[in-house]
């Protein structure tokens, strides 16, 4: 069943022409199954922290590109300095042995267990959680990371988009598994849309970011950091989606998504095509000279 957005006050940087506009896009919830095609190439990234009594531990969404390589948010792999562990209660990074849950629809159930050898954060990234003082605008941009598997598997992989391809209210589907291990456990789909500049500047949207139109119930909460961002070409039914970005968190400000259906920021990996094919280039070139 359709549902339409409903609007918080986080909307009020917008004109009275895109609220009406807002209004009009259809929204699906996360109730139905994820699109077949592209859900094949969606990971689980797990870990497993021995001295926590922590295992197979969702923590994020990732999206396989290449049979050794899976796009990541960076704020779910990298450090988390001390301060933060104690006010959050987290586990060190350091602590954490991260795999992937290939080819299973379930969190914690079926597929295969793929390790990841090493992790490659975007340069440039800082966690808001590292950041001293209130979020700024910007804060956690570039939240991007490269995961590269120690084997490769044998599995469908998403095509990223590299030249930007997306205006104003442009419809995209976002994957996550909704609330995480606390939600139906299902990878879930969500149809939604992206949303002016505006309204992305208003709610702290960095260099290299997009904003992405959250729905009334929420769909993306908890579940969906890294989730990957599908586009379809426009003109073209029969072309594979491309992957244009990655949920990265919630807008800042008075209202937050978990409350008010607030925007969602992600990470515009047309902006980011150099870090991606650069950083994989790289490791290809230094294999082959070590062989």
């Amino acid at each position: 069943m359709l549902k339409k957005i409903v609007l918080s006050p986080y909307y009020a940087a917008a004109s009275r022409r895109h609220v009406k506009t807002l209004r009009s896009l259809p929204f699906c919830p996360s109730a139905g199954e994820a699109d077949e095609t592209a859900a094949q190439t969606v990971v689980a990234i797990e870990y497993n922290a021995p001295e926590h009594d922590r295992e197979n531990f969702f923590t994020a969404v990732g999206t396989l590109i290449a049979p050794d390589w899976v796009l990541a948010c960076a704020h779910a792999v990298t450090a988390t300095i001390d301060r933060e562990v104690m006010r959050l209660g987290d586990i060190p990074t350091a602590d954490k042995e991260f795999h992937v849950r290939v080819g299973s629809r379930v969190l914690g159930q079926g597929g295969a267990i793929s390790p990841v050898d090493s992790i490659v954060p975007h340069p440039a990234f800082a966690s808001p959680n590292r950041l001293k003082g209130r979020p700024k605008r910007g804060d956690g941009a570039h939240d991007v990371a490269l995961l590269r598997l120690r084997e490769p598997v044998a599995h469908p992989v998403a095509t990223v988009a590299t030249e930007p391809m997306l205006d104003e209210f442009d419809p995209v589907s976002v994957m996550g598994w909704t609330r995480g291990p606390e939600g139906t456990g299902r990878l879930s789909n969500v149809d939604t849309a992206v949303l002016p500049l505006k309204i992305g500047l208003s709610g702290g949207l960095g260099l290299g970011e997009m904003c992405i139109a959250n729905t009334g119930g929420n769909d993306m909460d908890q579940g969906f950091s890294g989730g990957p961002v599908w586009v379809c070409p426009q003109g073209d039914a029969d072309r594979e989606p491309l992957v244009i970005g990655l949920v990265s968190r919630g807008c800042v400000g008075l209202f937050s998504a978990k409350k008010h259906g607030a925007p969602v920021v992600a990470t515009d990996l047309t902006r980011h095509a150099d870090f991606i094919t650069g950083t994989i280039e790289a490791h290809r070139q230094q294999t082959q000279e070590l062989s």
